[in-house]
């Protein structure tokens, strides 16, 4: 299994392999020196953009295999209760995800990130509820 991070010029910024294809997303994000990059304050320190008075910080963009975080955006859970607001985000965010989806299809599968958040693909007042929440 694979596990890739790109930008939005389809430029890998870290790769992570050898992992066995049965073992979980998530449970390959958590092994990886990635994760421990990112928890130990070495990863995604800039560059910030100030949106509505907050400054936001770089996010990965995961599907929903992988944990919410401050630092991993994901789709809200498939429900037939989404509000139209949180299928708009849904569909943006899956939008920012096809950056690497490619590129992660030819590698025979595995984890796929990428640090373009979704901001500016969405209806402006979606996007200060979110920036609220952060």
């Amino acid at each position: 299994m694979i596990q890739g991070v790109a930008d939005a010029s389809f430029r890998f910024l870290d790769i992570g392999a050898g992992y066995p294809g049965s073992i979980h997303n998530a449970r390959v994000l958590r092994l990886s020196n990635l994760h421990r990059e990112i928890e130990q304050g070495n990863w995604l320190k800039g560059p910030t953009k100030q949106i509505f008075g907050s400054e936001i910080r770089p996010l990965l963009v995961g599907d929903s295999a992988y944990p919410l975080s401050v630092w991993l955006m994901k789709p809200f859970k498939q429900t037939r209760m989404l509000s139209e607001r949180q299928l708009r985000f849904n569909r943006a965010l899956s939008q920012a995800r096809v950056v690497i989806e490619p590129t992660e299809s030819c590698k025979g599968g595995g984890g796929a990130f990428t640090t373009e958040p979704p901001i500016g693909h969405y209806p402006k007042k979606l996007e200060m509820e979110k920036k609220k929440k952060l």
